[in-house]
C-alpha cells in the first residue's frame, strides 16, 4: 500500500512515496482451513434450536408450541429462527428429519448385517425394537404424530428416510419366503413392533399380560415368529 507526502525544503516542494508493510494495512489473517468463527457459531445455534424444538414438540405437540417458545428456550431471536427454518412448519419437519434420520441410519446398517437372509432380518427387527424403545424424543414424536394426524409429515418422512431400508426388508422377506406378500409382511414387521412398544401403557393398565419380553432381542423373536413361523427364530443367532 502506497501513500504520498509532500515536503517543502528551501521553497521547493516535491513528493516522496513511502510503502506501508502489508501487515499494517491488512488485518490479521485467519489460519488456513479454519472456518470463520461466525459459521461455527451458526451451526451450533441451529443444532441448539433443533434440540429445543424436538423436546417441545415431543412433549406438547405441534399446535401447542409457538415459534416464540422455541426461540426463547433456545436463547435466540425470532429473526434467527426464521432465517434458518423459514417458519414453524419448516422447523417441525427438520426436527422430524433429524430424529428419523438418526434411526434410519442405524436400521439400514442393521439390515445389512449378517451372513444369511434370516440373520439380516433378525438384526433389523432387533434394532427396530431397540430404536423405538429408547428414551428420547423419537418415541414421543412418533406418538405425538399419530395424535396430530399430519399426513404431510408422514409422506415427507417416508420419502426422505424409509425407502432404502424398506426395500431391503422386503427383499429379505421375499428371499426367506417367496410365496408370501413381501410388501405386506415388511409393513407388518414395522406395525407389530411399533404396536408392542407404543401400547405398553395400555398393557400395563390391563389385568392380562402378554408375556412378551420388553428386551429388544426376545421381542424381535416374538414378532418374527408371529409373522414368519416357517423359520425357527430361536436357532437364528444375532450377527
Amino acid at each position: 500500500m502506497n501513500f504520498s507526502v509532500t515536503t517543502n525544503v528551501r521553497g521547493k516542494s516535491w513528493a516522496t512515496r513511502k510503502r506501508i508493510p502489508a501487515r499494517v494495512a491488512v488485518g490479521a489473517r485467519r489460519k488456513v482451513g479454519r472456518p470463520p468463527k461466525s459459521s461455527v457459531d451458526d451451526g451450533s445455534v441451529k443444532k441448539r434450536m433443533l434440540r429445543t424444538a424436538a423436546g417441545l414438540f415431543a412433549k406438547n405437540g405441534y399446535a401447542a408450541v409457538s415459534i416464540r417458545d422455541i426461540a426463547d428456550r433456545s436463547g435466540v431471536t425470532l429473526s434467527s429462527l426464521y432465517h434458518h427454518f423459514g417458519d414453524k412448519r419448516g422447523l417441525y419437519l427438520q426436527v422430524y428429519l433429524m430424529e428419523f434420520g438418526k434411526s434410519s441410519a442405524r436400521l439400514e446398517a442393521a439390515i445389512g448385517t449378517g451372513t444369511s437372509a434370516a440373520q439380516r432380518l433378525f438384526s433389523f427387527t432387533s434394532e427396530l425394537c431397540r430404536v423405538l424403545s429408547e428414551p428420547g424424543p423419537l418415541f414421543k414424536l412418533v406418538a405425538r404424530h399419530w395424535l396430530d394426524g399430519d399426513a404431510d409429515v408422514v409422506r415427507q418422512l417416508a420419502q426422505a428416510t424409509v425407502p432404502e431400508q424398506y426395500k431391503q426388508v422386503r427383499d429379505v422377506v421375499r428371499h426367506i419366503s417367496p410365496e408370501r406378500n413381501a410388501t405386506a409382511t415388511a409393513l407388518a414387521i414395522y406395525a407389530l413392533v411399533h404396536g408392542l412398544v407404543t401400547l405398553r401403557p395400555l398393557e400395563d393398565s390391563l389385568p392380562w399380560k402378554s408375556g412378551v419380553s420388553r428386551s429388544s432381542v426376545p421381542m424381535a423373536r416374538f414378532a418374527l415368529r408371529s409373522l414368519l413361523p416357517e423359520i425357527d427364530w430361536t436357532r437364528v443367532a444375532m450377527p
